[in-house]
């Protein structure tokens, strides 16, 4: 996300469902088979594999999450598109500081090894991310520049350069992502996120469109896990709103 653009499967299980819809992704592929997806750890290849194959959901919510995450990953070759909603109990404005909070994300979101605001002008930014993306048992390097565009407590936008600061190229292609957020109730808010892109660097022939879709999910739901374990973090360190009598 833009707190995660480099992605790496988490170990906390969260329910997560996969729901393919009608013409997403692009004119012609076949949406793959919705799969759900148990936790994921450093294991040998094989027993990693064989996890993924036979994982389920199972259901045990974040302490800050009002509703199960769902995640829905759409695959042909190597173009993604996420689509991925969440209800948060939690204010506004903690939320949408936590997802901007670009210089630490590092702290919080994993596989980010680097997170900075190279230039700002107003509600306009461009931020650098650099990490590492782990799929399956492996591992690919992260480097994003990013035109970022904020409308404050409500939407994020950010679209991929095509190189970093240094001159080194992105990993993905044609990146576009977008955080939308809405308060359905006092103290709750919906988190919806969409993206898509193209890897830069094709997936091994092994992993295949199954489990690279499956992985994608898995490192998806890590980074909003991450997410919304700081956002519990930073809403019960905040001081209590006072109420008038």
């Amino acid at each position: 996300m833009f707190s995660g653009f480099a992605w790496r499967p988490g170990s906390s299980p969260v329910s997560t469902h996969a729901n393919t819809r009608p013409g997403a992704g692009c004119p012609g592929a076949t949406p793959p088979t919705p799969v759900f997806l148990g936790p994921t750890r450093r294991r040998s290849a094989s027993s990693r594999i064989a996890e993924l194959a036979a994982a389920i959901a199972v259901a045990v919510p974040l302490v800050a999450a009002a509703a199960p995450l769902q995640i829905e990953v759409l695959r042909e070759g190597d173009r993604f598109e996420i689509h991925a909603v969440v209800r948060i109990a939690a204010p506004p404005k903690i939320v949408w500081d936590t997802l901007t909070d670009y210089e630490r994300l590092r702290e919080f979101m994993p596989g980010v090894s680097s997170s900075r605001v190279i230039e700002r002008d107003g509600n306009r930014l461009t931020v650098e991310h650099r990490g590492e993306f782990d799929l399956l048992f492996f591992a690919r390097p992260v480097r994003l520049r990013l035109a970022v565009e904020h409308r404050p407590l409500t939407t994020v936008i950010a679209r991929s350069l095509p190189r970093l600061a240094d001159g080194s190229a992105s990993t993905l292609h044609g990146f576009v992502g977008r955080y939308e957020l809405a308060v359905v109730r006092d103290g709750e808010v919906r988190l919806e996120y969409d993206a898509r892109f193209e890897l830069a660097e094709p997936l091994p022939p092994v992993i295949g469109p199954l489990f690279g879709t499956m992985a994608m999910r898995s490192a998806i739901r890590a980074d909003f896990e991450a997410l919304i374990r700081e956002i519990e973090r930073r809403r019960a360190a905040a001081p209590p709103i006072e109420t008038s009598r």
